[in-house]
């Protein structure tokens, strides 16, 4: 628990900053994939577990930010979607739709998908996944190699995902 002030227990701040290095293929159409991730960028509280947990190590609300960048091969539009899983099930109301183009003048279509939620880890170890699917098995998550420039550009990560705790949950 954090410090006690003028509005009562405020939240220790716990957080987690992770991403992946790797381009991610759907296998099928028919159901959802959870998206990986392979590197801790920072963290007090939230950590990575099994490749695709994010794991709350104290009960609160939390911010969740996460990004994606779809590539699309083929030579029509397709709709990918994104939601969450909380503890392997389903968090309602949680999908997102996402317009990925089709490729052109022979450069992948891609699309960036940047979403917030705001959710309750009600106790430690309670974990969420990032789950994907798409019309089609031409869309892919794609990391971007860093380039050289001018100008120099940092790499592209194909999933970035952040978590702040925003406030503690009291039981009384």
């Amino acid at each position: 628990q954090g410090a006690t002030g003028a509005t009562g227990p405020q939240p220790d701040g716990h957080y987690g900053s992770v991403y992946d290095t790797t381009t991610q293929s759907l296998v099928s159409t028919t159901a959802g994939l959870a998206i990986n991730m392979n590197t801790t960028a920072t963290n007090d509280g939230v950590r990575l577990s099994n490749s695709n947990h994010v794991v709350f190590d104290h009960p609160g609300v939390y911010n969740l930010t996460f990004s994606v960048q779809f590539a699309n091969t083929g030579s029509q539009d397709h709709i990918a979607h994104l939601w969450l899983k909380y503890n392997g099930n389903d968090y309602s109301y949680s999908n997102s739709r996402v317009y990925v183009p089709k490729a052109q003048a022979g450069h992948d279509g891609y699309a960036l998908a940047t979403i917030n939620f705001i959710g309750v880890a009600a106790t430690a170890g309670d974990y969420v996944q990032v789950y994907w699917n798409s019309s089609d098995t031409d869309v892919y998550i794609k990391t971007y190699s860093a380039t050289a420039g001018p100008p120099a550009v940092p790499a592209t990560p194909g999933i970035i995902l952040t978590a702040a705790q925003v406030q503690l949950l009291i039981k009384i």
